[in-house]
């Protein structure tokens, strides 16, 4: 029997670069990959193709409901991002045209 996938997740970390107080660059990179210790998760469906001798199948143990919410949280840390650029580079233009 074909063993079930785990779930696993990227944990990031940010990467500043040397002279970050003078340029203010950063990245983020992937720091590790860990696997999500759950069991597996087991139905009974006797007739389908890949159930067991005693007619269960096990599929990954992926929580819907976790996943819909890291990716409704990245989603909205994206577009704190983006907006946080937007109003930067805003200011930015008119602490320029001050100078003028």
């Amino acid at each position: 029997m074909p063993k079930p996938t785990k779930p696993v997740k990227a944990v990031f970390k940010s990467v500043y670069a040397d002279d970050v107080q003078k340029t203010g660059v950063s990245s983020v990179d992937v720091d590790e990959i860990i696997t999500v210790d759950r069991p597996a998760e087991k139905s009974y469906q006797p007739g389908h193709p890949k159930a067991d001798k005693d007619g269960f199948i096990y599929t990954a143990a992926v929580n819907v409901d976790e996943e819909l919410v890291e990716m409704l949280e990245a989603s909205r840390q994206y577009e704190n991002n983006v907006e946080m650029v937007t109003t930067l580079r805003g200011l930015m233009m008119r602490t320029i045209s001050m100078g003028k």
